[in-house]
Protein backbone atom coordinates (compact mmCIF):
# COMPACT_ATOMS: atom_id res chain seq x y z
CA UNK A 1 0.00 0.00 0.00
CA UNK A 2 1.04 3.29 -0.61
CA UNK A 3 2.58 5.74 2.62
CA UNK A 4 1.30 8.72 3.90
CA UNK A 5 3.05 11.66 3.09
CA UNK A 6 5.86 12.54 5.53
CA UNK A 7 5.73 15.64 7.83
CA UNK A 8 8.34 18.61 7.65
CA UNK A 9 9.75 17.29 10.84
CA UNK A 10 12.94 14.92 11.96
CA UNK A 11 10.24 12.62 13.76
CA UNK A 12 7.10 12.05 11.83
CA UNK A 13 4.06 10.24 13.14
CA UNK A 14 2.42 8.95 10.40
CA UNK A 15 -0.53 7.07 10.96
CA UNK A 16 -2.63 5.78 14.36
CA UNK A 17 -5.99 5.25 12.99
CA UNK A 18 -9.19 3.73 14.95
CA UNK A 19 -11.25 1.69 13.31
CA UNK A 20 -14.21 -0.34 14.07
CA UNK A 21 -13.19 -4.03 13.01
CA UNK A 22 -14.96 -5.25 9.94
CA UNK A 23 -17.44 -8.31 10.15
CA UNK A 24 -15.34 -11.55 8.84
CA UNK A 25 -15.50 -12.57 5.34
CA UNK A 26 -16.23 -16.40 4.54
CA UNK A 27 -15.82 -16.92 0.56
CA UNK A 28 -18.56 -19.16 -1.09
CA UNK A 29 -18.26 -20.90 -4.33
CA UNK A 30 -20.42 -17.87 -5.85
CA UNK A 31 -17.41 -15.66 -4.94
CA UNK A 32 -14.69 -17.16 -6.65
CA UNK A 33 -13.87 -19.83 -9.53
CA UNK A 34 -12.31 -22.95 -8.40
CA UNK A 35 -8.28 -22.41 -9.29
CA UNK A 36 -8.14 -19.35 -6.94
CA UNK A 37 -8.96 -21.51 -3.51
CA UNK A 38 -7.70 -24.64 -4.29
CA UNK A 39 -3.86 -23.70 -4.34
CA UNK A 40 -1.32 -22.54 -6.43
CA UNK A 41 -1.08 -24.93 -9.38
CA UNK A 42 2.01 -27.27 -10.09
CA UNK A 43 4.30 -26.18 -12.90
CA UNK A 44 3.97 -29.10 -15.76
CA UNK A 45 7.08 -31.11 -16.16
CA UNK A 46 9.46 -30.32 -18.41
CA UNK A 47 10.62 -32.53 -21.20
CA UNK A 48 14.27 -33.21 -21.94
CA UNK A 49 16.22 -29.75 -23.13
CA UNK A 50 12.95 -28.26 -22.31
CA UNK A 51 12.28 -24.94 -19.54
CA UNK A 52 9.06 -24.56 -18.16
CA UNK A 53 8.95 -21.15 -16.15
CA UNK A 54 5.33 -20.31 -14.13
CA UNK A 55 3.82 -17.54 -12.78
CA UNK A 56 1.07 -18.57 -10.35
CA UNK A 57 0.77 -15.49 -8.19
CA UNK A 58 -0.34 -15.32 -4.72
CA UNK A 59 -3.05 -13.10 -4.10
CA UNK A 60 -3.29 -11.87 -0.03
CA UNK A 61 -7.59 -11.21 0.40
CA UNK A 62 -6.68 -10.99 4.03
CA UNK A 63 -4.04 -12.96 6.60
CA UNK A 64 -4.43 -16.76 6.24
CA UNK A 65 -6.83 -15.88 2.95
CA UNK A 66 -4.58 -16.60 -0.09
CA UNK A 67 -5.71 -16.74 -3.68
CA UNK A 68 -4.40 -18.08 -6.85
CA UNK A 69 -3.91 -17.21 -10.32
CA UNK A 70 -1.82 -17.18 -13.50
CA UNK A 71 -0.07 -14.03 -14.43
CA UNK A 72 -0.56 -13.84 -18.41
CA UNK A 73 2.80 -14.20 -20.28
CA UNK A 74 1.51 -14.07 -23.84
CA UNK A 75 2.66 -10.66 -24.26
CA UNK A 76 6.38 -11.10 -22.57
CA UNK A 77 9.66 -11.28 -24.07
CA UNK A 78 10.67 -14.75 -23.13
CA UNK A 79 14.19 -16.47 -23.70
CA UNK A 80 17.13 -17.74 -22.33
CA UNK A 81 20.99 -16.97 -22.44
CA UNK A 82 23.12 -19.97 -23.04
CA UNK A 83 26.84 -20.32 -22.63
CA UNK A 84 28.30 -20.92 -25.33
CA UNK A 85 32.51 -20.71 -25.33
CA UNK A 86 33.07 -16.83 -24.72
CA UNK A 87 29.60 -15.80 -25.31
CA UNK A 88 25.97 -16.53 -25.26
CA UNK A 89 23.71 -18.75 -27.61
CA UNK A 90 19.62 -17.28 -27.27
CA UNK A 91 17.27 -19.09 -27.22
CA UNK A 92 13.66 -17.94 -27.50
CA UNK A 93 10.91 -18.76 -25.97
CA UNK A 94 6.78 -18.55 -25.84
CA UNK A 95 4.92 -17.41 -23.04
CA UNK A 96 1.08 -18.38 -22.33
CA UNK A 97 -2.15 -16.27 -20.49
CA UNK A 98 -2.08 -19.87 -17.99
CA UNK A 99 0.93 -18.83 -16.49
CA UNK A 100 3.63 -20.42 -18.61
CA UNK A 101 6.44 -19.69 -20.64
CA UNK A 102 8.37 -22.60 -22.75
CA UNK A 103 11.57 -22.91 -24.21
CA UNK A 104 12.95 -25.42 -25.67
CA UNK A 105 16.41 -26.16 -26.29
CA UNK A 106 18.12 -25.32 -23.17
CA UNK A 107 20.82 -27.83 -22.01
CA UNK A 108 21.23 -28.60 -18.52
CA UNK A 109 23.21 -26.44 -16.35
CA UNK A 110 22.94 -22.87 -15.55
CA UNK A 111 21.26 -20.32 -18.35
CA UNK A 112 20.20 -16.96 -17.74
CA UNK A 113 16.40 -16.55 -18.20
CA UNK A 114 15.06 -13.69 -19.24
CA UNK A 115 11.22 -12.62 -18.91
CA UNK A 116 10.28 -9.22 -20.24
CA UNK A 117 6.69 -8.09 -19.37
CA UNK A 118 4.94 -5.01 -20.34
CA UNK A 119 6.46 -2.04 -18.88
CA UNK A 120 8.77 -4.01 -16.07
CA UNK A 121 11.57 -3.69 -17.88
CA UNK A 122 14.48 -6.53 -18.47
CA UNK A 123 14.74 -8.66 -16.08
CA UNK A 124 17.40 -11.79 -16.16
CA UNK A 125 17.63 -14.69 -13.70
CA UNK A 126 21.16 -16.62 -13.39
CA UNK A 127 19.26 -20.51 -12.25
CA UNK A 128 19.70 -24.05 -13.33
CA UNK A 129 16.05 -24.73 -12.60
CA UNK A 130 13.98 -26.63 -14.90
CA UNK A 131 10.40 -24.87 -13.61
CA UNK A 132 11.77 -21.92 -12.37
CA UNK A 133 9.23 -20.21 -10.42
CA UNK A 134 8.04 -16.37 -10.98
CA UNK A 135 4.97 -16.39 -8.76
CA UNK A 136 4.92 -12.52 -6.82
CA UNK A 137 3.06 -11.85 -3.74
CA UNK A 138 -0.23 -9.63 -4.54
CA UNK A 139 -2.41 -7.15 -2.48
CA UNK A 140 -6.30 -8.02 -2.94
CA UNK A 141 -8.47 -10.40 -5.05
CA UNK A 142 -7.40 -11.29 -8.34
CA UNK A 143 -9.03 -9.99 -11.24
CA UNK A 144 -10.44 -6.95 -9.30
CA UNK A 145 -12.09 -5.07 -12.31
CA UNK A 146 -10.92 -1.08 -12.49
CA UNK A 147 -12.53 2.14 -13.20
CA UNK A 148 -13.17 2.99 -16.62
CA UNK A 149 -16.08 5.42 -16.36
CA UNK A 150 -16.82 8.69 -14.25
CA UNK A 151 -17.34 7.26 -10.82
CA UNK A 152 -18.19 10.38 -8.22
CA UNK A 153 -17.61 8.96 -4.71
CA UNK A 154 -18.98 11.34 -2.17
CA UNK A 155 -17.62 11.29 1.36
CA UNK A 156 -19.68 12.84 3.82
CA UNK A 157 -18.16 12.33 7.67
CA UNK A 158 -18.57 14.20 11.15
CA UNK A 159 -16.18 14.01 14.39
CA UNK A 160 -13.09 15.05 12.64
CA UNK A 161 -10.46 17.14 14.13
CA UNK A 162 -10.03 20.30 12.70
CA UNK A 163 -8.63 20.63 9.49
CA UNK A 164 -5.56 22.15 9.32
CA UNK A 165 -3.14 23.40 6.17
CA UNK A 166 -0.83 20.43 5.12
CA UNK A 167 -3.61 17.56 6.20
CA UNK A 168 -3.77 14.19 5.04
CA UNK A 169 -6.64 11.95 3.76
CA UNK A 170 -6.03 8.04 2.83
CA UNK A 171 -8.26 5.59 1.29
CA UNK A 172 -7.57 2.23 1.35
CA UNK A 173 -9.26 -1.36 0.79
CA UNK A 174 -6.80 -3.89 1.09
CA UNK A 175 -8.91 -7.14 -0.62
CA UNK A 176 -9.64 -4.79 -3.39
CA UNK A 177 -6.25 -3.93 -3.56
CA UNK A 178 -7.05 -0.12 -3.54
CA UNK A 179 -4.66 2.27 -2.25
CA UNK A 180 -5.29 6.33 -2.66
CA UNK A 181 -4.33 9.46 -1.47
CA UNK A 182 -6.93 12.12 -2.07
CA UNK A 183 -4.74 15.23 -1.23
CA UNK A 184 -3.81 16.11 -4.84
CA UNK A 185 -7.50 16.02 -5.93
CA UNK A 186 -8.29 18.12 -3.08
CA UNK A 187 -5.97 20.78 -3.63
CA UNK A 188 -7.76 21.55 -7.11
CA UNK A 189 -11.32 20.46 -6.32
CA UNK A 190 -13.46 21.11 -3.15
CA UNK A 191 -10.96 20.81 -0.45
CA UNK A 192 -12.07 21.56 3.42
CA UNK A 193 -11.63 24.66 4.36
CA UNK A 194 -8.86 25.45 7.35
CA UNK A 195 -10.93 24.50 10.88
CA UNK A 196 -13.66 22.24 9.37
CA UNK A 197 -14.93 19.43 11.94
CA UNK A 198 -17.19 17.62 9.00
CA UNK A 199 -15.65 16.20 5.68
CA UNK A 200 -17.87 16.92 2.78
CA UNK A 201 -16.11 15.67 -0.50
CA UNK A 202 -16.75 14.06 -3.71
CA UNK A 203 -14.10 12.61 -6.09
CA UNK A 204 -14.54 11.17 -9.25
CA UNK A 205 -12.78 8.01 -9.45
CA UNK A 206 -11.62 7.89 -12.98
CA UNK A 207 -9.72 11.32 -12.86
CA UNK A 208 -8.97 11.96 -9.82
CA UNK A 209 -5.28 10.84 -9.62
CA UNK A 210 -3.46 13.16 -11.83
CA UNK A 211 -0.89 10.25 -11.37
CA UNK A 212 -3.32 8.21 -13.85
CA UNK A 213 -3.41 5.39 -11.42
CA UNK A 214 -6.61 3.65 -12.27
CA UNK A 215 -8.66 2.39 -8.65
CA UNK A 216 -9.95 -1.10 -8.55
CA UNK A 217 -13.88 -1.42 -7.86
CA UNK A 218 -14.25 -2.02 -3.90
CA UNK A 219 -16.93 -5.19 -3.76
CA UNK A 220 -18.77 -5.25 -0.20
CA UNK A 221 -19.83 -8.77 -1.40
CA UNK A 222 -16.16 -10.04 -1.81
CA UNK A 223 -15.58 -9.16 1.26
CA UNK A 224 -14.04 -5.34 0.66
CA UNK A 225 -13.31 -3.36 3.49
CA UNK A 226 -13.01 0.09 2.69
CA UNK A 227 -10.32 2.33 5.53
CA UNK A 228 -10.53 6.42 4.98
CA UNK A 229 -7.79 8.28 7.40
CA UNK A 230 -7.06 11.85 7.93
CA UNK A 231 -3.95 13.03 9.56
CA UNK A 232 -3.21 16.32 10.30
CA UNK A 233 -0.31 18.12 8.60
CA UNK A 234 1.56 18.28 12.30
CA UNK A 235 1.02 14.26 12.52
CA UNK A 236 -0.49 14.74 16.42
CA UNK A 237 -3.68 14.00 15.64
CA UNK A 238 -5.46 10.90 13.13
CA UNK A 239 -9.21 10.40 12.82
CA UNK A 240 -10.62 6.92 11.05
CA UNK A 241 -13.55 5.46 9.55
CA UNK A 242 -14.19 2.10 8.39
CA UNK A 243 -17.05 0.50 6.60
CA UNK A 244 -17.75 -2.97 5.36
CA UNK A 245 -20.60 -2.07 3.14
CA UNK A 246 -19.64 0.16 0.45
CA UNK A 247 -19.60 -1.03 -3.14
CA UNK A 248 -18.48 1.44 -6.02
CA UNK A 249 -20.59 0.51 -9.40
CA UNK A 250 -18.07 1.58 -12.44
CA UNK A 251 -20.23 4.44 -13.71
CA UNK A 252 -22.47 5.10 -10.80
CA UNK A 253 -22.12 7.57 -8.01
CA UNK A 254 -21.66 6.48 -4.38
CA UNK A 255 -22.25 7.90 -1.11
CA UNK A 256 -20.29 7.58 2.12
CA UNK A 257 -21.67 8.90 5.40
CA UNK A 258 -20.87 8.09 9.44
CA UNK A 259 -18.39 9.65 11.64
CA UNK A 260 -15.17 9.73 12.31
CA UNK A 261 -13.22 7.97 15.08
CA UNK A 262 -9.89 10.14 17.26
CA UNK A 263 -7.39 7.41 17.38
CA UNK A 264 -5.00 7.41 21.09
CA UNK A 265 -1.39 7.19 20.58
CA UNK A 266 -0.73 4.88 22.96
CA UNK A 267 1.78 2.82 21.65
CA UNK A 268 5.92 4.11 21.67
CA UNK A 269 8.92 2.98 18.74
CA UNK A 270 11.82 3.32 20.04
CA UNK A 271 14.77 3.68 17.36
CA UNK A 272 18.59 4.27 17.66
CA UNK A 273 20.78 5.00 14.59
CA UNK A 274 24.52 3.67 14.72
CA UNK A 275 26.52 5.87 12.82
CA UNK A 276 29.80 3.52 13.38
CA UNK A 277 28.11 0.97 12.48
CA UNK A 278 27.87 2.26 7.86
CA UNK A 279 31.08 3.60 8.60
CA UNK A 280 32.52 1.23 6.26
CA UNK A 281 30.39 1.52 3.24
CA UNK A 282 28.23 4.80 3.84
CA UNK A 283 31.07 6.90 4.94
CA UNK A 284 33.18 6.38 2.29
CA UNK A 285 34.28 9.96 0.35
CA UNK A 286 32.01 9.70 -3.32
CA UNK A 287 28.95 10.13 -1.13
CA UNK A 288 26.91 13.38 -1.18
CA UNK A 289 23.99 12.75 1.62
CA UNK A 290 22.67 9.80 3.74
CA UNK A 291 19.43 9.66 5.64
CA UNK A 292 18.27 7.06 8.05
CA UNK A 293 14.43 6.30 8.24
CA UNK A 294 12.74 3.83 10.75
CA UNK A 295 9.24 2.67 10.31
CA UNK A 296 6.56 0.28 11.44
CA UNK A 297 4.31 -1.39 9.38
CA UNK A 298 1.67 -3.75 9.01
CA UNK A 299 -1.02 -4.81 6.39
CA UNK A 300 -2.31 -8.88 5.43
CA UNK A 301 0.73 -8.50 3.44
CA UNK A 302 3.34 -7.83 5.99
CA UNK A 303 4.44 -11.06 6.64
CA UNK A 304 5.83 -10.98 2.61
CA UNK A 305 7.20 -8.34 2.55
CA UNK A 306 7.09 -3.92 3.55
CA UNK A 307 3.72 -2.18 3.02
CA UNK A 308 3.70 0.99 2.99
CA UNK A 309 1.23 1.44 5.19
CA UNK A 310 2.78 3.04 7.71
CA UNK A 311 2.02 2.94 11.62
CA UNK A 312 5.18 5.19 12.81
CA UNK A 313 8.08 6.99 11.58
CA UNK A 314 11.06 8.14 12.84
CA UNK A 315 14.51 10.02 11.11
CA UNK A 316 17.25 9.67 13.22
CA UNK A 317 20.22 11.94 13.39
CA UNK A 318 22.87 10.31 11.39
CA UNK A 319 26.09 12.31 12.22
CA UNK A 320 27.00 10.23 15.24
CA UNK A 321 24.56 7.96 17.30
CA UNK A 322 20.87 8.91 17.94
CA UNK A 323 17.77 7.84 20.03
CA UNK A 324 14.20 8.73 18.91
CA UNK A 325 11.15 7.61 20.65
CA UNK A 326 7.82 7.74 18.35
CA UNK A 327 4.33 7.42 19.96
CA UNK A 328 1.56 6.15 18.10
CA UNK A 329 -1.44 3.89 17.82
CA UNK A 330 -2.67 0.68 16.10
CA UNK A 331 -6.25 -0.39 15.76
CA UNK A 332 -5.54 -2.46 12.63
CA UNK A 333 -6.49 -5.97 12.89
CA UNK A 334 -4.83 -8.08 15.45
CA UNK A 335 -3.87 -11.08 12.85
CA UNK A 336 -2.05 -8.14 10.55
CA UNK A 337 1.66 -8.76 10.84
CA UNK A 338 3.26 -5.35 12.59
CA UNK A 339 7.20 -5.23 11.21
CA UNK A 340 9.75 -3.24 11.77
CA UNK A 341 11.73 -1.53 8.47
CA UNK A 342 14.84 -0.05 8.66
CA UNK A 343 15.57 2.08 5.43
CA UNK A 344 19.47 4.08 4.98
CA UNK A 345 19.39 5.86 1.66
CA UNK A 346 22.85 7.16 0.26
CA UNK A 347 22.90 9.66 -2.48
CA UNK A 348 26.19 9.43 -4.65
CA UNK A 349 26.53 12.50 -7.17
CA UNK A 350 27.50 11.63 -10.78
CA UNK A 351 28.87 14.03 -13.96
CA UNK A 352 29.74 12.76 -17.01
CA UNK A 353 31.39 14.63 -20.44
CA UNK A 354 28.91 17.09 -21.58
CA UNK A 355 27.17 18.25 -18.28
CA UNK A 356 27.08 21.07 -16.41
CA UNK A 357 25.19 19.79 -13.67
CA UNK A 358 25.42 16.84 -11.49
CA UNK A 359 23.16 13.98 -11.23
CA UNK A 360 22.54 11.00 -8.78
CA UNK A 361 22.18 7.03 -8.03
CA UNK A 362 20.16 6.59 -4.70
CA UNK A 363 21.03 3.33 -3.09
CA UNK A 364 18.64 1.95 0.16
CA UNK A 365 19.94 -0.46 2.32
CA UNK A 366 16.35 -1.75 3.81
CA UNK A 367 15.94 -3.99 6.80
CA UNK A 368 12.55 -5.52 7.54
CA UNK A 369 11.65 -7.96 10.38
CA UNK A 370 8.67 -8.52 12.85
CA UNK A 371 8.32 -5.39 15.08
CA UNK A 372 11.54 -4.57 17.53
CA UNK A 373 11.36 -2.03 20.11
CA UNK A 374 13.88 -0.91 21.12
CA UNK A 375 16.02 -2.13 18.39
CA UNK A 376 19.16 -0.07 16.84
CA UNK A 377 19.23 0.42 12.99
CA UNK A 378 22.79 -1.39 12.06
CA UNK A 379 23.61 -3.62 8.85
CA UNK A 380 23.20 -7.21 10.32
CA UNK A 381 25.67 -8.41 7.67
CA UNK A 382 28.22 -6.84 5.28
CA UNK A 383 27.88 -5.03 2.19
CA UNK A 384 29.36 -6.09 -1.43
CA UNK A 385 33.23 -5.27 -1.62
CA UNK A 386 35.31 -5.18 -4.61
CA UNK A 387 33.45 -4.33 -7.64
CA UNK A 388 34.85 -5.11 -10.79
CA UNK A 389 33.51 -4.72 -14.45
CA UNK A 390 35.92 -6.44 -16.88
CA UNK A 391 38.50 -6.95 -14.36
CA UNK A 392 38.56 -3.26 -13.60
CA UNK A 393 38.15 -1.83 -10.12
CA UNK A 394 34.91 0.10 -10.01
CA UNK A 395 34.23 1.73 -7.60
CA UNK A 396 35.40 5.19 -8.71
CA UNK A 397 35.66 4.88 -12.34
CA UNK A 398 36.40 2.56 -14.68
CA UNK A 399 36.45 1.55 -18.66
CA UNK A 400 35.22 -2.14 -19.74
CA UNK A 401 36.94 -3.38 -22.97
CA UNK A 402 33.20 -3.81 -25.12
CA UNK A 403 33.90 -5.13 -28.77
CA UNK A 404 29.97 -4.97 -28.91
CA UNK A 405 29.29 -9.18 -29.03
CA UNK A 406 30.89 -10.13 -26.39
CA UNK A 407 29.30 -10.29 -22.66
CA UNK A 408 30.45 -8.01 -19.57
CA UNK A 409 31.71 -9.50 -16.06
CA UNK A 410 31.00 -7.93 -13.45
CA UNK A 411 32.14 -9.39 -10.12
CA UNK A 412 32.07 -8.62 -6.23
CA UNK A 413 33.37 -9.87 -2.97
CA UNK A 414 31.17 -11.20 -0.54
CA UNK A 415 32.10 -13.77 2.84
CA UNK A 416 28.57 -14.03 4.32
CA UNK A 417 26.77 -15.38 1.54
CA UNK A 418 22.90 -14.15 0.94
CA UNK A 419 20.34 -15.99 -0.36
CA UNK A 420 20.80 -14.65 -3.79
CA UNK A 421 22.05 -11.19 -5.47
CA UNK A 422 20.21 -8.70 -7.30
CA UNK A 423 22.61 -6.62 -10.47
CA UNK A 424 20.95 -3.08 -11.30
CA UNK A 425 22.53 -1.87 -14.39
CA UNK A 426 22.04 1.49 -14.69
CA UNK A 427 22.58 3.51 -18.24
CA UNK A 428 24.11 7.03 -17.57
CA UNK A 429 23.68 9.49 -20.20
CA UNK A 430 22.77 14.12 -20.66
CA UNK A 431 19.22 15.46 -20.29
CA UNK A 432 18.77 19.72 -19.98
CA UNK A 433 22.92 19.66 -19.27
CA UNK A 434 22.56 17.43 -16.38
CA UNK A 435 23.43 13.61 -15.82
CA UNK A 436 20.90 11.08 -15.60
CA UNK A 437 20.75 7.39 -14.91
CA UNK A 438 18.15 5.13 -16.80
CA UNK A 439 17.89 1.34 -15.45
CA UNK A 440 18.19 -0.72 -18.36
CA UNK A 441 18.46 -4.22 -16.87
CA UNK A 442 17.86 -6.31 -13.67
CA UNK A 443 19.62 -9.43 -13.05
CA UNK A 444 19.39 -11.88 -10.10
CA UNK A 445 21.72 -14.86 -9.73
CA UNK A 446 23.83 -16.79 -6.11
CA UNK A 447 27.02 -15.97 -7.48
CA UNK A 448 29.48 -13.36 -6.84
CA UNK A 449 29.85 -12.88 -10.32
CA UNK A 450 27.58 -12.03 -13.46
CA UNK A 451 28.14 -12.29 -17.08
CA UNK A 452 26.16 -9.32 -18.52
CA UNK A 453 24.92 -9.86 -22.24
CA UNK A 454 25.99 -7.56 -24.84
CA UNK A 455 23.01 -6.17 -25.68
CA UNK A 456 22.37 -4.33 -22.70
CA UNK A 457 24.54 -1.97 -23.38
CA UNK A 458 25.51 0.41 -25.84
CA UNK A 459 29.23 1.07 -26.84
CA UNK A 460 30.89 4.53 -26.29
CA UNK A 461 28.43 5.10 -23.25
CA UNK A 462 28.55 5.14 -19.44
CA UNK A 463 26.88 3.03 -16.85
CA UNK A 464 26.67 2.68 -13.00
CA UNK A 465 26.19 -0.82 -11.72
CA UNK A 466 23.91 -1.12 -8.41
CA UNK A 467 24.87 -5.02 -6.61
CA UNK A 468 22.46 -5.75 -3.71
CA UNK A 469 23.28 -8.64 -1.32
CA UNK A 470 19.36 -9.99 -0.38
CA UNK A 471 19.33 -11.92 2.86
CA UNK A 472 15.74 -14.09 3.30
CA UNK A 473 14.71 -17.32 3.18
CA UNK A 474 13.63 -17.13 -0.44
CA UNK A 475 14.74 -20.45 -2.17
CA UNK A 476 16.59 -18.57 -4.72
CA UNK A 477 18.70 -21.70 -5.04
CA UNK A 478 15.87 -24.08 -5.76
CA UNK A 479 14.21 -22.12 -8.63
CA UNK A 480 12.11 -19.29 -6.40
CA UNK A 481 13.10 -16.20 -7.81
CA UNK A 482 10.64 -13.59 -7.09
CA UNK A 483 8.45 -14.84 -4.16
CA UNK A 484 9.84 -12.16 -1.11
CA UNK A 485 9.88 -13.16 2.63
CA UNK A 486 10.36 -11.44 6.07
CA UNK A 487 13.06 -11.27 7.58
CA UNK A 488 14.26 -9.49 4.68
CA UNK A 489 17.19 -7.36 4.68
CA UNK A 490 18.81 -5.98 1.14
CA UNK A 491 22.59 -4.58 1.73
CA UNK A 492 23.39 -2.15 -1.48
CA UNK A 493 26.98 -1.03 -3.00
CA UNK A 494 27.60 0.89 -6.38
CA UNK A 495 30.04 1.41 -8.63
CA UNK A 496 31.65 4.69 -10.19
CA UNK A 497 30.78 5.18 -13.68
CA UNK A 498 32.05 2.93 -16.17
CA UNK A 499 32.56 3.44 -19.51
CA UNK A 500 31.96 0.73 -22.22
CA UNK A 501 34.40 1.05 -24.79
CA UNK A 502 36.38 -0.62 -27.38
CA UNK A 503 39.27 1.80 -27.04
CA UNK A 504 39.41 3.95 -24.12
CA UNK A 505 42.39 2.53 -22.31
CA UNK A 506 44.50 2.80 -25.13
CA UNK A 507 46.43 5.61 -24.86
CA UNK A 508 44.64 7.65 -27.97
CA UNK A 509 41.90 10.54 -27.47
CA UNK A 510 38.77 8.42 -29.29
CA UNK A 511 35.58 10.43 -30.30
CA UNK A 512 33.61 9.11 -27.09
CA UNK A 513 36.48 10.11 -24.73
CA UNK A 514 37.86 13.71 -23.24
CA UNK A 515 41.09 12.03 -22.62
CA UNK A 516 43.10 9.11 -22.75
CA UNK A 517 46.23 8.09 -20.18
CA UNK A 518 45.91 4.25 -20.51
CA UNK A 519 44.02 4.36 -17.03
CA UNK A 520 43.77 7.03 -14.37
CA UNK A 521 46.36 9.83 -14.11
CA UNK A 522 46.15 12.81 -12.66
CA UNK A 523 44.45 14.74 -15.60
CA UNK A 524 42.12 11.73 -16.51
CA UNK A 525 40.21 9.24 -15.05
CA UNK A 526 39.96 5.37 -15.49
CA UNK A 527 36.61 6.31 -17.59
CA UNK A 528 38.72 8.48 -20.06
CA UNK A 529 37.23 11.54 -18.59
CA UNK A 530 39.08 14.61 -17.27
CA UNK A 531 39.58 14.77 -13.53
CA UNK A 532 38.62 17.65 -11.56
CA UNK A 533 37.10 17.79 -7.89
CA UNK A 534 33.26 17.74 -7.95
CA UNK A 535 32.74 14.97 -11.09
CA UNK A 536 31.93 12.85 -8.19
CA UNK A 537 35.07 10.78 -8.78
CA UNK A 538 37.91 10.35 -6.54
CA UNK A 539 41.45 10.23 -8.17
CA UNK A 540 43.75 9.64 -6.20
CA UNK A 541 46.38 10.45 -8.91
CA UNK A 542 45.57 13.94 -8.77
CA UNK A 543 45.58 14.57 -5.10
CA UNK A 544 41.65 13.59 -4.45
CA UNK A 545 41.35 11.93 -0.85
CA UNK A 546 37.87 11.77 -1.92
CA UNK A 547 34.78 13.54 -4.29
CA UNK A 548 31.04 13.28 -3.61
CA UNK A 549 30.43 15.96 -6.17
CA UNK A 550 29.13 18.38 -3.07
CA UNK A 551 29.99 18.65 0.00
CA UNK A 552 29.29 16.15 2.16
CA UNK A 553 29.63 14.66 5.96
CA UNK A 554 32.69 13.11 4.77
CA UNK A 555 34.37 14.90 2.47
CA UNK A 556 35.53 19.06 1.61
CA UNK A 557 34.57 20.98 -1.51
CA UNK A 558 38.82 20.46 -2.03
CA UNK A 559 38.09 17.06 -2.21
CA UNK A 560 39.84 16.68 1.09
CA UNK A 561 38.19 13.87 3.96
CA UNK A 562 36.82 15.37 6.90
CA UNK A 563 37.26 14.30 10.74
CA UNK A 564 34.60 13.27 12.52
CA UNK A 565 34.40 16.47 14.84
CA UNK A 566 33.62 18.48 11.64
CA UNK A 567 31.33 16.86 9.78
CA UNK A 568 28.01 18.38 11.44
CA UNK A 569 29.40 21.87 10.52
CA UNK A 570 30.12 21.06 6.72
CA UNK A 571 26.42 19.29 6.42
CA UNK A 572 24.86 22.68 6.66
CA UNK A 573 27.18 24.12 4.09
CA UNK A 574 25.51 24.82 1.01
CA UNK A 575 26.39 22.82 -2.40
CA UNK A 576 29.64 23.02 -4.95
Amino acid sequence: MRAPSPVATALCILTACGFPQPAPFTADASTHDALTDAGAPACPTPADGTVVACAFDTYVVEVGKLRYAPRDLSSATIKAYVADGSGFRVVMGVGSSDGTATIAGVPDGSYDLEVDEINSGRNLYVTSSRSPDLGEVVEGRPGVPVVTKPSPLTIALSGMTAWQAGDDLLMESPGAGFSFDLNSFLSTSNPPMVGDIALHVTVDLQSADPNSYTPPLIDASQGDSLYLVHITGSGSSVDAFSSNTTTVVDGEATTITGAFSHVPQSLVQSDRFSESAFDTIYDHGTFESLVARSTVETGPVAAFEPTFLTLARSEPTVNGDSTVDVSYGDPWPEVWPRITVDRVQRQRALSIPGTSGLGSVFTVYEDARPRISPHTIAPLTEFPTNLEVGGAAALESATARFDGTAPVLLQWTQTNRPSHFEVTVNQVSVQGGFTRADNVAVLRTTDTHVLIPPDVFVAGQRYVFVVKAVVDSTNYAGGVLLEPSIPRTVLPTTTGPVLVSPSCGNGKKDADEECDTSGESATCNADCSVARCGDGIANVHAGEQCDAGTNSVSCDQTCHTVSTARRSTLATRGAR
